[in-house]
């Protein structure tokens, strides 16, 4: 890394170094590598610049995605196989997958094979392991396992049929099939991998719309407007904000959501950094009117009787607002920033089901939680396991749909994918995106707002990518 061309402003003043894992203080929104003020406030509860106290733990809040994506981007060298220029966030992704100079296990190691050496070696230890020559013969117990799993869920499926259970179809969502699966390459729909804030490109998208004539509305996170993009045509139009960022009544400050008001031809948009909803006319897009103010929103979503749900960052809470209330009433969180299930920590995604139960992506502590109509606590639905990537974790989880089934399908956006959850499972399996972060048709690059159309069709908001992509539902599973 040249230390040189590094900014002052993104080094850590306790260890000089760039950023690692960065936090703000929330009082003085100092900001500082995670484990060194953590280490500093252990010895004295004071901020190390500005002497502000008592600060405690729980005023350490993550650091914008702006600075993230800086940071991600600076170039490093390998020490073991000495490659430069190398992305600082693929770093770890080039040790545990490229590096040739890495010691590295049999992949039969799973069957008990003990071979280590370096990963330049591995293929050709593999050309002659019989650890690897057994596993088709191995392989087709976990096919077998597969089938009667399927075979018990068919069971169960004819077993609510039977008892007369009646499914009511979720709002915002289509009516999947429990065994459905989706193409595994992507298609663009709208913008590319090169951001911009031309009318044919996005610069990281966050929630979508979709009305019934196919067209979408996006949050233009970065470009600070409402895109409206027709399905299969190469621009958008913009028809809220664009005027740059700001808080008059014709500006957006980094929307994060939109949705539409049929009844009354309008949007009703998460306009973040201003702190407010915005109504905006679908006739008249010049300017918009603020209709709740002083919340640090995220995402929204409205129910059959009109209510308006809204995440609220800032107090870790989602509130419930008829139009024209002051307050709003909370349904989820709302008892401080933490990870008891009374609790939530900077809540992003929220739906909303027909029985009224709330969905919501608690983003800090990588899991979905249920609260059901008038709960005081939530159940976790996805995740809860902390930091990870394996098929237990919700790692920053991101856009929330459920459908019929109770099934939680939702973006694990620092793990880049989508993820399906079925009611009541510990585990959960990729639908999208199973190829790891990058910009390939197969690939996502922290997924953020979700959506399935009328069909079943999967959109995904390609946040890292600036683009949006849909997943085709496949008309017969393998």
């Amino acid at each position: 890394m040249d230390e040189d061309s590094i900014d002052a402003e993104v080094k850590c003043s306790i260890c000089t170094e760039a950023f690692i894992d960065p936090v703000v203080i929330s009082s003085c929104k100092h900001i500082f590598c995670r484990s060194g003020i953590e280490t500093v406030l252990q010895d004295k509860p004071v901020c190390p610049l500005c002497r502000h106290e008592p600060i405690t733990l729980n005023e350490l809040q993550l650091a914008d995605h702006t600075m993230l994506d800086y940071l991600n981007q600076l170039l490093v060298k390998c020490d073991t196989c000495y490659e430069k220029n190398i992305q600082r966030n693929l770093f770890d992704e080039h040790i545990k997958k490229l590096c040739p100079k890495v010691q590295v296990t049999c992949s039969a190691a799973d069957l008990k094979c003990g071979w280590t050496g370096l990963r330049d070696q591995l293929d050709e230890h593999v050309a002659h392991c019989t650890f690897e020559l057994m596993r088709p013969i191995l392989g087709q117990l976990p096919v077998m396992t597969e089938e009667m799993k399927r075979i018990q869920n068919d069971n169960q499926e004819l077993q609510l049929q039977v008892n007369g259970l009646v499914h009511r179809f979720p709002l915002r969502a289509a009516e999947i099939d429990i065994n459905a699966k989706w193409t595994i390459n992507g298609l663009t729909l709208a913008g590319s991998n090169e951001g911009g804030n031309r009318l044919n490109q996005l610069c990281h998208p966050q929630g979508l719309y979709l009305n019934d004539e196919q067209t979408l509305y996006i949050a233009d996170f970065f470009n600070h407007r409402i895109i409206e993009w027709k399905l299969g045509e190469t621009n958008g139009k913009v028809v809220a904000g664009g005027n740059g960022p700001g808080n008059n009544n014709n500006q957006l400050n980094y929307p994060t959501d939109v949705i539409v008001d049929k009844e009354n031809d309008c949007l009703i948009i998460c306009d973040r950094e201003n702190r407010r909803v915005v109504r905006w006319s679908l006739q008249d897009s010049a300017s918009g009117e603020t209709i709740i103010s002083n919340i640090s929103c995220n995402c929204l979503t409205i129910d059959d009787n009109k209510f308006l749900y809204i995440t609220d960052i800032d107090n870790h809470e989602v509130r419930r607002w008829r139009l024209g209330d002051t307050q709003g009433v909370v349904v989820a969180g709302g008892n401080g920033q933490g990870d008891r299930v009374d609790q939530l920590n900077y809540p992003t995604f929220v739906f909303v089901d027909r029985d009224h139960s709330v969905y919501v992506s608690d983003y800090s502590n990588h899991r979905v939680m249920q609260w059901t109509e008038n709960a005081k606590e939530g159940i976790v639905v996805a995740g809860g396991q902390g930091e990870g990537n394996s098929l237990r974790h919700s790692y920053y989880p991101g856009g929330v749909i459920v459908d019929q089934w109770g099934t939680v399908y939702v973006a694990d956006s620092e793990s880049h994918r989508v993820m399906r959850w079925q009611k009541g499972a510990t585990e959960g399996k990729i639908i999208a995106g199973e190829n790891g972060r990058g910009i390939q048709s197969n690939q996502l690059n922290r997924p953020s707002g979700l959506l399935f159309d009328k069909h079943g069709n999967l959109f995904v908001s390609d946040y890292g990518n600036n683009r949006i992509q849909k997943f085709e539902i496949l008309t017969k599973y393998p």
